[in-house]
């Protein structure tokens, strides 16, 4: 567990991206413009870890706010979801796999991660 910091030397730019978190994925757009990271957090309350996906505009060199397409009032910029697999599909959307349940409560993941088959759903994130 770690506290990662953006820091761009060339600008004097730094920003924390996560604290007491561990970095699973860091991977660029295909055309370079954005970087994404994953972190996952793991609880001592429950079994599974949560994960906080970032990403970068790699020239403004800041964090660019991301949308669930068509699930816009869900957030994946907190600690809240698991995210098991990231992948981006073009230069600007990025497939995200997650537990297939409608919120990311304790009940509802503790339910999900006790079931047989672990139902996973994938969404597409875009940045905003």
């Amino acid at each position: 567990m770690c506290s990662y910091l953006l820091i761009n030397t060339d600008h004097e730019y730094s920003q924390l991206l996560a604290d007491q978190a561990n970095i699973i994925k860091i991977k660029p757009s295909p055309d370079q413009s954005y970087l994404f990271f994953q972190f996952d957090r793991k609880s001592s309350q429950h079994p599974w870890s949560t994960s906080k996906l970032i990403m970068i505009d790699l020239e403004k060199w800041e964090e660019i706010p991301i949308e669930v397409v068509n699930e816009p009032l869900m957030t994946l910029n907190t600690f809240q979801w698991p995210i098991h697999e990231i992948d981006w599909i073009n230069d600007s959307e990025v497939t995200v796999t997650i537990p297939d349940i409608e919120t990311a409560t304790t009940e509802h993941l503790t339910e999900w991660y006790h079931s047989e088959n672990k139902a996973k759903k994938t969404i597409t994130v875009i940045p905003k």
